[in-house]
């Protein structure tokens, strides 16, 4: 047996359309909108047509991250 730590993979918990928007404070209409324009990845649940969306806690983490700007004054 090796002395190697191993991690362990953290649970990617996956959001609601309406619960995404909750945390970004935004419509859910603005997290479809995202969505459909490549800015937020998302997986579709269900029958096409259907607005059965759910966004990976990894994905919406990344979007945050590479969302965020800086300013200057």
């Amino acid at each position: 047996m090796t002395n190697q730590t191993t991690q362990e993979a953290k649970p990617n918990r996956m959001f609601k359309a309406r619960e995404v928007a909750e945390l970004l404070n935004v419509s859910a209409h603005s997290v479809y909108e995202m969505c459909n324009d490549g800015r937020l990845p998302y997986m579709r649940i269900g029958k096409t047509g259907n607005r059965n969306i759910r966004i990976a806690q990894s994905d919406l983490e990344n979007f945050l991250t590479e969302s965020r700007t800086i300013g200057s004054r």
